[in-house]
């Protein structure tokens, strides 16, 4: 009875998740075309979007298939909102099933525990990334299909047609920097993994392919026009800064990103890290333990906020000290996820560090002195996925069971 208790429960929690997932993201989307938004909306109207897409290509932006999403859907924005619906509930579906360990059934607590920390990323964030309707075609398809083209690692997918649809979603997602970067550096580990599995053959043309669109986007003539452009408008002097100061100023927007008390998602992260630490009831994990938590509420309390943080004042007597706690508050986590999270570890400190990668290269963007809280979409997607590794680490029901209950405290907290 108590059984068929919890199963009607998980079912209701996960229909509310997804219902509320779709009326969220669907409701946002309804907003008034300005902006790019506008000029976008016109462009498409007057144009045909093969023109606008060559014009693009070798006027001012490379990426040829994010463009040619948005100018054939800019003015259908009640298809956008079921797509862009659809693609977040795919990459909630995907980051569930990729945490777990091989050949292991995906459950609805799973699946339940994904959509509630993609609707604990921070509004900040999301207003750029997935509300706004330029900004959606840019970080939320994008990233959906990054991880519907590394799907195909985790997922033997039946249909040789998933297999050619993974392929050509990996090389959507290699049009947007951030996440050809991420594909470069983890795709090689992917083959490796896969090859001591079996014998490659969809794999290398899927390599190949992402091959092909990298040098598509490099080659593009727009990429110098547009970086000097952009020098012109808001970083003039870009030139002068040395290689320290770019790492510094994307160090900075690191710590902006990960130490800002509304970043709900790195406080889950830390809070259940430690109850992880807790649970292997050693003298040396308990006081890791504590010292993870007392991190955790750092974090959440927003003391550590480094949101005004610039080269000119990073060394003020007060930031400086921010900047040293935060760095180790940081690389102590990396090491501690190593070994916290067991078999676990070498995949959640390698995605964490990953996460601070593709922020820090952005200190070399000419755009990074007005970068808005977007880029972060990525990085705050990677900590989900951290999160969900750390969940499936447990080894009791109880600690799955305060776990979920933080993370939907956590979610209440947030709304």
């Amino acid at each position: 009875m108590k059984t068929t208790k919890i199963k009607v429960y998980q079912h209701a929690l996960l229909a509310y998740c997804f219902i509320y997932t779709l009326f969220y993201y669907n409701f946002i989307l309804r907003t008034d075309i300005n902006d790019d938004d506008h000029g976008f909306s016109i462009l498409a109207s007057s144009k045909s979007v093969f023109s606008i897409l060559l014009e693009r290509y070798n006027n001012w932006s490379a990426r040829l298939p994010i463009d040619w999403a948005l100018f054939s859907l800019i003015n259908h924005i009640e298809m956008l909102r079921i797509i862009s619906a659809l693609l977040m509930l795919i990459s909630i579906m995907i980051m569930a099933k990729i945490g777990l360990k091989d050949n292991t059934e995906i459950k609805n607590e799973h699946i339940t525990i994904s959509c509630l920390l993609f609707l604990c990323i921070p509004s900040y964030i999301m207003n750029d990334s997935v509300w706004w309707v330029t900004g959606s075609f840019n970080y939320l398809w994008p990233l959906a299909m990054f991880l519907i083209g590394i799907s195909r690692f985790f997922i033997n997918y039946k249909h040789k047609l998933l297999d050619v649809a993974c392929i050509f979603a990996s090389g959507f997602a290699m049009f947007s920097e951030q996440l050809a970067l991420t594909t470069i550096i983890i795709f090689p580990l992917l083959i490796k993994i896969k090859k001591n599995k079996k014998k490659l053959s969809i794999e290398s043309i899927q390599a190949l392919f992402i091959a092909a669109c990298l040098l598509t986007q490099l080659l593009s003539p727009s990429n110098e026009i547009r970086f000097s452009a952009e020098v012109l408008r808001g970083f003039n002097d870009y030139y002068d800064k040395t290689i320290f100061d770019k790492i510094s100023l994307g160090t900075s927007l690191v710590l902006c990103y990960f130490f800002d008390g509304r970043n709900v998602i790195f406080s889950i992260l830390l809070a259940m890290l430690s109850l992880l630490l807790y649970e292997k009831r050693n003298k040396p994990n308990l006081m890791l333990s504590l010292c993870t938590l007392a991190m955790s509420i750092l974090v959440f309390t927003g003391i550590l906020n480094t949101s005004q943080l610039l080269p000119d004042n990073a060394f003020d007597y007060i930031n400086i000290y921010k900047i040293i706690i935060s760095l180790l508050i940081l690389s102590f986590v990396c090491i501690v996820l190593f070994f916290a999270a067991e078999e676990n570890g070498v995949r959640a400190s390698f995605v964490f560090m990953l996460s601070i990668l593709i922020v820090i290269i952005l200190g070399y963007s000419p755009t990074s002195y007005v970068e808005r809280p977007r880029v972060f979409y990525f990085s705050a997607v990677s900590c989900i996925y951290i999160v969900i590794l750390l969940y499936n680490s447990f080894n009791s029901l109880t600690s799955r069971i305060i776990s979920f209950l933080m993370i939907a405290a956590f979610f209440i907290i947030d709304m």
